[in-house]
């Protein structure tokens, strides 16, 4: 029967592939997968955190170094965690509340009133999506950005981040599926399509995340 696998990350030289119907897969090449044993939750995300990888599930989160061994926190029983992202020194869990860690066991809860969708690491502060993207270099202080309605009169749902050293790229889920690049910065929204060209002839592709193929 095939997984439902909805974010993967990198660490401790294997991927980890989680997803919502609680299924778990591991690999050491990105080729060849292996089935584990999945989990009681489903998994929303997955990152890797220097010491192994975290995993949101609900108001539960998870810590493991193979997918097979699990350690689980759930202190914040009122809070529900979509997203997870490190920084290389300070592991963040965001969703209806935030919570940081160094050492993906103990966590402590740095903001409990937030909306958190996805959160993600650019290189100098975290990223979040909250009905528009926000910032904040230590998970306690987070300033909106003063963006273009995206798009203009209706709503975004973003459903994954990404960020390749030079821009993130939102997957985000409207109309016909458009996607949005914010370019380093990130100061400007730049519209696109899924498999084609956007409006500066930039080739696009759907894989696991939304990336740019081209050079800029």
């Amino acid at each position: 029967q095939p997984l439902r696998l909805d974010d993967l990350a990198w660490g401790g030289g294997m991927w980890l592939a989680v997803g919502w119907d609680k299924d778990v897969a591991g690999s050491r090449d990105g080729e060849h997968w292996e089935v584990l044993e999945p989990r009681p939750w489903r998994l929303h995300s997955v990152d890797w955190a220097g010491g192994g990888f975290v995993v949101t599930a609900g108001h539960r989160l998870l810590t493991t170094l193979d997918g097979v061994d699990w350690a689980v926190w759930d202190d914040f029983v009122a809070a529900t965690f979509r997203d997870v992202a490190w920084n290389g020194s300070v592991a963040l869990a965001a969703g209806t509340a935030v919570v940081t860690s160094t050492d993906a066991l103990r966590w402590r809860l740095v903001d409990r009133q937030r909306g958190f969708s996805r959160v993600l690491w650019n290189g100098n502060e975290f990223v979040a999506w909250e009905a528009g993207f926000t910032l904040s270099t230590d998970g306690m202080s987070w300033q909106p950005l003063d963006l273009p309605a995206m798009p203009p009169g209706g709503s975004l749902s973003v459903r994954s981040l990404a960020w390749d050293g030079r821009k993130i790229v939102a997957k985000v889920q409207y109309a016909d599926a458009l996607l949005w690049l914010v370019e380093a910065g990130p100061t400007v929204v730049v519209p696109g399509a899924a498999h084609r060209v956007d409006g500066e002839g930039r080739t696009w592709r759907t894989d696991l995340l939304l990336t740019n193929t081209g050079d800029e």
